[in-house]
C-alpha cells in the first residue's frame, strides 16, 4: 500500500502586540506608544495624579503627565490587566515648583508645577495677564503681564495653595506704548502690528476676506495678520482699543491681481529706462 506524504503546518500563536513606554522624554512625564485600545490601559499609583494627553500627529502615541507627591511611588502600568515591560516602577516625590522672573522683561515662568490645577496666579492694581502652558515642558507654564495705571503691581504665585518661593513680586507699571505701526508683507499675505499687547482680545478685524490672527512668540507686542485672499479685491479694517490703525483701511486685492500688478510695473519701469536711455543719447 502506497502512502503519501502529507506535510501539516500548525498555525503560530498570534503575538499581541503590547504599548510600550519610554520614561527619557521628561523628567515628569512618560510616553506610551502603539496604544490601540486606551480603555485597556491601567495607571494606577496612591496618591497620583495622572494626564493623559493624546499626540495629534501619531494614533496610539500618548504622553503621560504625573506629579508624585509625599514618599516615593510605585506606578502600575499595565494593558489588558497585563503589566507592561519596566511595569511596575519607582517615582521620587516632585521637587516644589520654582519662579523665574527677570526684572527687564513683561513676563516670567513656572517651572515644575505639573498639576495645573493647584497653579494660581492674581496679579494686583489692574495688571493685565495672560498664562500659556509649554506643550514641550511639562509643568511649565510662562505669564505674559501688561501692568498699566500708576503705582507698582503686584503678582501672587501659589501651588497648593503655598506661594512659590519668590512670590509675590512687585512689577513696575510699563511705560505708554506708542501707536500700532502696520506693515504689509511683499505678497500682501501678511499684515504685521506691532505695539498691540494682547491682541486676540483687544485687535478687531474687519475683512471680507479669510483671516488668521497669530501673536508673535518672541514679542508679545507685536501679532501677525495671514490674509486669504480670493478672486475678489476685499476690504480691509483693523482698530486695536476701539481706535483705528493707520494706514490698516485698505482693499485686498487676490494673488493673481498682484502678479498682474508686478508685471505692468516691471513692463513700466523697462519702458521708463529705454526712454532714460534715448534721452541721454
Amino acid at each position: 500500500m502506497a502512502f503519501q506524504h502529507v506535510y501539516s503546518h500548525a498555525a503560530a500563536p498570534a503575538v499581541e502586540e503590547r504599548p510600550t513606554f519610554d520614561m527619557k522624554h521628561g523628567e515628569r512625564s512618560f510616553v506610551l506608544n502603539g496604544v490601540k485600545d486606551v480603555g485597556a490601559l491601567e495607571l494606577q499609583s496612591p496618591n497620583m495624579e495622572f494626564q493623559l494627553r493624546k499626540y495629534s500627529k501619531e494614533d496610539g502615541r500618548y504622553r503621560v503627565d504625573f506629579e508624585p507627591r509625599g514618599e516615593e511611588h510605585v506606578v502600575d502600568v499595565k494593558y489588558n490587566g497585563k503589566h507592561l515591560e519596566g511595569s511596575p516602577f519607582q517615582l521620587k516625590p516632585a521637587g516644589k515648583p520654582s519662579l523665574d522672573v527677570q526684572s527687564d522683561s513683561k513676563r516670567f515662568l513656572v517651572n515644575g508645577a505639573f498639576n495645573q490645577d493647584a497653579l494660581n496666579v492674581q496679579g494686583s492694581n489692574g495688571v493685565a495677564y495672560d498664562v500659556y502652558a509649554n506643550r514641550d515642558v511639562p509643568g511649565q507654564y510662562r505669564v505674559d503681564f501688561f501692568p498699566q495705571g500708576n503705582g507698582e503691581h503686584q503678582f501672587d504665585v501659589t501651588y497648593n495653595g503655598e506661594h512659590i518661593k519668590g512670590s509675590p513680586f512687585q512689577v513696575k507699571p510699563m511705560a505708554a506704548l506708542p501707536a500700532p505701526v502696520m506693515s504689509m508683507s511683499p505678497d500682501s499675505k501678511v499684515m504685521s502690528l506691532k505695539h498691540v499687547p494682547q491682541a486676540k482680545d483687544k485687535l478687531k478685524i474687519d475683512s471680507t476676506a479669510a483671516y488668521q490672527v497669530f501673536e508673535d512668540k518672541q514679542d508679545p507686542n507685536v501679532a501677525h495678520v495671514l490674509f486669504k485672499p480670493e478672486q475678489d479685491v476685499h476690504h480691509v479694517k483693523a482698530s486695536y482699543n476701539g481706535k483705528e490703525i493707520e494706514g490698516a483701511n485698505f482693499y485686498l486685492a487676490p494673488q493673481a491681481m498682484h502678479k498682474q500688478m508686478e508685471k505692468v510695473q516691471k513692463e513700466a519701469a523697462s519702458r521708463d529706462a529705454v526712454e532714460e536711455l534715448g534721452n541721454s543719447v
